[in-house]
């Protein structure tokens, strides 16, 4: 099993050369998650992932049972053993629901004084968000138990305004929309980083800064580094969901997270936007973007000097899985799998 630091430098490694990124996807939610997305990547790509993600949130855990998430760990103990690496996030309840164990990751939540009032022990709020935040150390704490170093990426596409977590609120009955204050954020990301460092002993977490990529003339959204948390994460990375118009390139989100100085990553990627929606009804996802449109997409930002430790594909409809001629992608020089990734730990 790797390291923490280990890891680092694999990340360290990885971006400093352009011409390697390791690839992988977000898992579905079932307890045979893990090794299902794992044969279903090989049988469709020819390799297995370098890296896997799952999103971490009580409801997933309720619906998983004691056995789901005893075979999940299990099974990401032993991709981590073979040399796979492991990120996970988490779509929160909104506290303001009162029911971690739905999925309530949308809707108004309030301004600054909502969020402080969140963090504030003994309050309403901030019991319903300590279920949530309980429940995931639990799970993580198992990871932790069997020596698996995990990329954690909360909060993450924060400086949108689509998740109740979201720093750009709109409240719907004044329909006043502005964003919360840079410190107020920090102090929410100190909360959590506080509680699983400090209370729960969690020391085998990378804290990982994901902000959703954004045009610098955005309506609604925030730029990357409005609430950077600073030492307080180890990597950073973006959120980009393309309409087949080279975002990367059209806004200054890579350059500000890579004057960080911290490996940058794709923490999401998707084909999604125009790509999509102007295609005629029944077209295949194959004749719109596939697996070696996304090595033209990847070799391109190589050339333009944009560099990223790794890149993950959501779950479906996002997966390279559904977008076709993956052998294409992972057999080209420099796309990193779990076989690859083992050999540079």
């Amino acid at each position: 099993m790797y390291t923490k630091q280990q890891l680092v430098e694999l990340f360290k490694k990885v971006y400093a050369d352009k011409d390697l990124l390791i690839f992988g996807e977000e898992m579905g939610n079932h307890p045979a998650m893990v090794n299902a997305t794992l044969e279903r990547f090989k049988k469709n790509n020819g390799k297995y992932p370098g890296i896997l993600g799952f999103d971490i949130r009580k409801s997933n855990l309720t619906r998983l049972g004691e056995a789901g998430i005893e075979q999940v760990v299990s099974e990401i103990t032993a991709y981590a053993e073979k040399g796979g690496l492991v990120t996970c996030s988490a779509h929160f309840a909104n506290p303001k629901n009162k029911n971690p164990d739905v999925d309530g990751y949308r809707g108004f939540f309030g301004f600054d004084e909502t969020w402080l009032e969140m963090i504030s022990d003994g309050t309403e709020l901030n019991r319903y968000f300590k279920i949530e935040l309980s429940a995931i150390a639990d799970f993580l704490e198992k990871l932790n138990d069997n020596n698996v170093p995990v990329i954690w990426r909360p909060l993450h596409e924060t400086n949108g305004g689509w998740f109740w977590f979201c720093m750009v609120q709109r409240d719907p009955e004044t329909e006043e929309r502005r964003a919360i204050k840079e410190e107020t954020f920090v102090a929410a990301w100190k909360y959590i980083y506080d509680y699983f460092t400090s209370e729960r002993k969690l020391d085998n977490l990378l804290w990982e800064f994901s902000p959703n990529i954004v045009a610098d003339d955005s309506q609604g959204m925030v730029r990357a580094l409005y609430g950077y948390p600073g030492d307080m994460c180890d990597f950073v990375a973006m959120d980009w969901y393309s309409g087949g118009n080279y975002e990367i390139s059209l806004n200054s989100t890579y350059k500000d997270l890579a004057s960080t100085g911290k490996p940058v990553s794709i923490a999401e990627w998707g084909p999604s936007g125009a790509i999509r929606a102007n295609a005629e009804i029944g077209t295949k996802q194959e004749d719109l973007f596939n697996g070696e449109d996304l090595l033209s997409l990847v070799r391109r930002m190589s050339e333009d000097g944009y560099s990223a430790a790794y890149m993950l594909t959501w779950t479906s409809p996002w997966t390279l899985n559904e977008m076709g001629r993956g052998e294409k992608f992972m057999s080209a020089e420099g796309i990193l799998g779990l076989e690859d990734v083992a050999k540079l730990i």
